[in-house]
């Protein structure tokens, strides 16, 4: 389908600016952690290709302080140290050499994030739903009829899942493609966690597809980052 890799290709920029300011919100608060090192913590925290359908590989994970967050900006830096972030960690997933009726989605991002106490890790929530629930998406994805819907998740403590679709024509007999961006905010205790799975179905205008499967990657995520805090 000509419109996946392309359309993925595009949206690198922008998904890597979204999940930088959604992942910085990612909070924490206190616990009974096992372990106290937030680099030993977060990487079990996120999805892995286990998690995913077959054909899908890792790339580059990263680590992110505040500062790689800031970008320079002391009022951004300050508010995060406020909140008592103290790390974040990305793990991104693209689809290998596998055809999209078994691996349909076309990139996924898991990321956490640890905060120094759970009231730094609320309110960081907050600020990311707020964020999130009034940012012009079809200004800033804008393919095909969009239509952005919220829907119910009940699998940590907070939760915010966003459903942004579109159909779009492609090919020269003008073939139907549903384009899904799931985006999943969690904040399970001190930790927070952010899930982005974009998709593209050929044949389709279903806006409903997949979402047994995004939920079931959320709920893996969360209960991954309940388990590291207890």
């Amino acid at each position: 389908m000509g419109v996946r890799f392309p359309m993925w290709r595009y949206w690198l920029p922008l998904l890597a600016a979204l999940l930088l300011a959604f992942s910085a919100c990612d909070g924490g608060g206190g616990g009974n952690d096992s372990v106290s090192d937030p680099r030993e913590q977060l990487p079990r925290m996120v999805l892995t290709t286990d998690d995913l359908p077959e054909g899908y590989v890792q790339d580059e994970p990263s680590f992110s302080t505040n500062d790689d967050v800031a970008l320079g900006d002391e009022e951004k830096l300050a508010k995060l140290e406020e909140q008592g972030r103290m790390l974040g960690y990305s793990a991104p997933f693209t689809r290998g050499d596998v055809a999209a009726t078994e691996a349909p989605y076309f990139g996924v991002e898991s990321t956490a994030s640890l905060y120094e106490a759970e009231a730094g890790a609320s309110d960081s929530f907050a600020e990311a739903v707020e964020e999130a629930r009034a940012t012009d998406w079809e200004a800033i994805l804008g393919f095909g009829e969009m239509q952005t819907e919220e829907l119910d998740l009940s699998i940590a403590d907070e939760a915010l899942w966003l459903r942004i679709t579109g159909v779009v024509e492609s090919g020269e007999g003008q073939t139907a493609v549903v384009v899904i961006d799931d985006q999943i905010l969690i904040r399970q205790g001190r930790a927070r966690g952010f899930l982005r799975v974009s998709s593209a179905l050929e044949g389709s205008s279903d806006r409903s597809a997949l979402i047994d499967e995004v939920k079931a990657l959320a709920e893996e995520q969360a209960s991954r980052m309940d388990d590291v805090l207890h």
